[in-house]
């Protein structure tokens, strides 16, 4: 099988590139490059997911986004994955993969990143979507478990705010879970836990701070995981997701 994967130089890419071996690797520079080539499956891990620039400078996202559309029209696969952001939602709560979304009610990166999903259902049908939330992995450089990594200060963070940490460095294992269940879009949800639950049982530091800016509210649930092999709604409860944390921790794969 001939795999291709389309941003392979982001914090997704790069976890994936140590999963899983691909014939060919596309960024910014050189996507023009996959319409000589003919893949069996290709997953795009592209563009970035920097949510504070895009949603700063919301034009130069838009052009972003419409210039990797560009690039992947000229894309020939017979099966597709496109790794896409929980975002998409606004707020990201009490939804599932049937949820209606409102991209007037997203901020510039989630509304943007639900146009590039809407290009890729109808340029290549079948095309299976896989929405992430909050993550951790090889390489992590910022987030609220960074920071508390880093002993760097909270004060961005609302202790009653709501996070799904999904471990991304099992991303490829999950993407063939997906596709051989024939699934077309899937929220990798875990259980929700707060800031000050996950500084406390994962840090052991007593959190507790309020923003001007309310709560982050990320409660993503899927009614598919079942057909992956796991349990719905969630692929792993609160305490199994902090056993993954404390691992992930102990590991020291985070960039300084």
């Amino acid at each position: 099988m001939r795999r291709a994967l389309i941003g392979g130089t982001g914090f997704i890419g790069r976890n994936l590139l140590e999963q899983a071996e691909f014939d060919g690797r596309y960024s910014s520079a050189n996507i023009t490059a996959v319409r000589d080539e003919h893949y069996d499956l290709v997953v795009c891990a592209a563009p970035s997911a920097v949510k504070w620039i895009a949603n700063k400078d919301p034009i130069a996202d838009r052009a972003h986004i419409q210039r990797l559309i560009d690039g992947l029209e000229g894309v020939r696969t017979k099966r597709f994955v496109h790794i896409s952001t929980a975002d998409v939602h606004w707020p990201p709560a009490d939804v599932d993969e049937e949820s209606p979304v409102d991209p007037l009610k997203a901020q510039p990166y989630g509304r943007h990143r639900y146009e590039l999903e809407e290009f890729i259902r109808g340029h290549f049908p079948g095309a299976t979507v896989l929405r992430l939330p909050n993550l951790f992995g090889n390489g992590l450089k910022k987030n609220f478990l960074y920071d508390l990594m880093h002993g760097r200060p909270l004060d961005l963070t609302h202790s009653a705010s709501q996070f799904q940490f999904y471990d991304v460095r099992r991303l490829w294992s999950d993407i063939t879970r997906a596709l051989a269940a024939d699934v077309h879009c899937l929220h990798m949800a875990v259980e929700p836990a707060t800031a000050q639950e996950i500084a406390k049982a994962c840090f052991d530091v007593h959190f507790e701070h309020q923003t001007a800016e309310p709560p982050a509210t990320y409660r993503l649930r899927s009614r598919y995981l079942e057909r992956l092999g796991y349990r719905n709604p969630y692929l792993f409860s609160k305490d199994e997701v902090f056993r993954q944390i404390r691992d992930f921790v102990r590991s020291g794969s985070v960039r300084t």
